[in-house]
């Protein structure tokens, strides 16, 4: 604390939750170093973290994952439904310029 009792940051400490995420085990009482907050950012001591959150974590990130596909199959299938417009609107153009009448006069020598 600083002469005003006010609380004043003296470091940093990291925890990476992949490693959850890659082993599906929680993180029991390890000791995560406290970087300073000076510029050499040397480690100033240890703080020992305990995180229970890998099944948490991991069916998130399985949803994530599932919602993701999902939208990349709504995508595709967007996309095949936009071909196919396109497709049965040329269809129809193809077939309006067969079925142009052009206008003649009967009474022409020709």
């Amino acid at each position: 604390m600083d002469e005003e009792d006010d609380c004043v940051d003296v470091g940093h400490a990291f925890l990476d939750l992949r490693d959850l995420l890659e082993t599906g085990q929680d993180v029991l009482e390890r000791d995560v170093p406290i970087v300073g907050t000076d510029k050499d950012q040397e480690v100033i001591g240890y703080l020992k973290v305990s995180l229970e959150a890998a099944v948490a974590l991991s069916s998130i990130y399985r949803e994530f994952q599932q919602d993701k596909e999902d939208q990349e199959e709504e995508d595709q299938e967007e996309d095949k439904e936009d071909e196919e417009d396109k497709e049965e609107r040329q269809d129809q153009e193809k077939e309006q310029e067969s079925l142009k009448v052009t206008e003649f006069d009967q009474d022409s020598d020709f």
